[in-house]
């Protein structure tokens, strides 16, 4: 078990989490075409901090105290001075994930909205007189025939 390791993995976490924090409250005010990418780049930031968390607990090993220490799990005080640091730094880690827990039922609104008005506007072009769709529908029923759509077949 080296300390040192631990620190520097949990420093890199706390990194890639305010990143995560920060492209989180992106979303809470850009276009309708920048959600999907901002959420993949918060799932490419999740699976970096999932390989680091795992090597920070491979690192504590069997060491119960300092595994206590990294998951804050503990009494600070009672921690040797060379824990404490870990400690203090998932308390940080902590402090950023509140802070992104607090913001995503504001994304989750502001998407449902912007999912609402998508599909008012999709209803609002596929009725009425002027309705692309409806215009073709209508003119197959109003000729009488069967709608008939080919399928583009191709023999090999």
């Amino acid at each position: 078990m080296d300390i040192e390791i631990i620190i520097e993995t949990q420093k890199r976490i706390n990194i890639l989490m305010s990143k995560y924090e920060e492209v989180t409250r992106k979303m809470l005010d850009c276009s309708v075409d920048d959600i999907l990418p901002l959420t993949e780049k918060r799932q490419s930031i999740v699976n970096e901090v999932i390989v680091l968390d795992v090597q920070v607990k491979n690192e504590c090993g069997e060491n119960s105290e300092v595994l206590s220490a990294y998951k804050n799990k503990c009494i600070r005080d009672d921690l040797p001075d060379s824990f404490k640091q870990i400690f203090d730094l998932r308390q940080d880690l902590n402090a950023i994930t509140f802070r992104i827990n607090s913001l995503e039922p504001e994304i989750k609104g502001r998407i449902e909205i912007i999912r609402d008005d998508l599909l008012e506007k999709i209803k609002k072009n596929n009725s009425g007189q002027n309705a692309k769709a409806s215009k073709y529908a209508g003119a197959a029923v109003s000729g009488g025939g069967n709608i008939f759509i080919p399928e583009n077949k191709k023999t090999i």
